[in-house]
């Protein structure tokens, strides 16, 4: 245990970033609806923001340790409204902001480039603070069911609504390119990234995706309920075991 420490608010979520410091979304106080707190390794804050007009649902530290961005929601007009905000630790303004009327945000990762994924209800957004690319990867009229973010690329997984198995992996590059959309059969489990590789955990087989598709099935037990990336292999984790693949 490195460090133990209590909040002042209820937490809604957390990030870690690759330096130790890291950073808690909670609610608020004082009329404010939610806030983002960073801190260090040792527990010192180091930047606080507080959000009168959203529920910030999620945050992520940039790989150089410099930015923060939060994921928000409000309604307008009967519809979600979602903001992604980046800020500079340290200063009081924005350092960019991009909205979107009727996507619902649930999650923000950076990439190794420091360019943004975030990802909706119906579409995943890659944007680069501050400057041009704002993309969005559409998934309309589908069920999202997982996502997962590497260091070059992400992978969502969706189906459409009123099915019950399959489904379709898209993945999109870090900058905002659809590099393949792939389907698949049976029920979804968990997906995970590492690098430029997915891994795609099914009732049936974990898949292997990367730049070029998706292949490599390798049958595993249906008792699998998460995998995780190691190295250039696969980690599923079953109910009374862990087993490594590499499809």
């Amino acid at each position: 245990t490195v460090l133990e420490m209590t909040a002042e608010n209820k937490i809604i979520t957390a990030a870690v970033g690759a330096n130790g410091n890291f950073a808690l979304v909670t609610k608020s106080t004082q009329g404010y609806l939610s806030e983002i707190c960073v801190y260090n390794k040792k527990g010192d804050k180091l930047y606080r923001r507080r959000f009168a007009d959203q529920i910030a649902v999620a945050a992520a530290l940039s790989p150089d340790g410099k930015h923060i961005a939060a994921a928000g929601l409000t309604a307008q007009e009967g519809a979600f409204k979602s903001t992604l905000t980046t800020f500079e630790l340290g200063s009081t303004e924005p350092e960019a902001s991009y909205e979107s009327v009727g996507l619902m945000l649930m999650d923000v990762k950076y990439f190794a480039n420091g360019s943004l994924c975030a990802v909706g209800d119906t579409a995943l957004w890659v944007v680069e603070p501050g400057g041009q690319l704002d993309v969005k990867a559409a998934y309309e009229n589908s069920q999202i069911l997982g996502y997962a973010v590497g260091d070059t690329c992400a992978g969502v997984i969706y189906r459409p609504h009123g099915s019950n198995s399959g489904g379709e992996l898209m993945a999109v590059s870090n900058s905002g390119q659809t590099l393949y959309t792939a389907a698949f059969d049976g029920s979804y489990r968990d997906v995970a990234g590492s690098g430029d590789t997915l891994y795609l955990l099914t009732s049936d087989n974990i898949w292997r995706a990367e730049k070029g598709g998706m292949s490599g099935a390798e049958a595993v037990p249906q008792d699998g309920l998460q995998v995780a990336a190691l190295g250039n292999k696969a980690v599923v984790l079953g109910l009374t075991s862990l087993t490594v693949y590499q499809p």
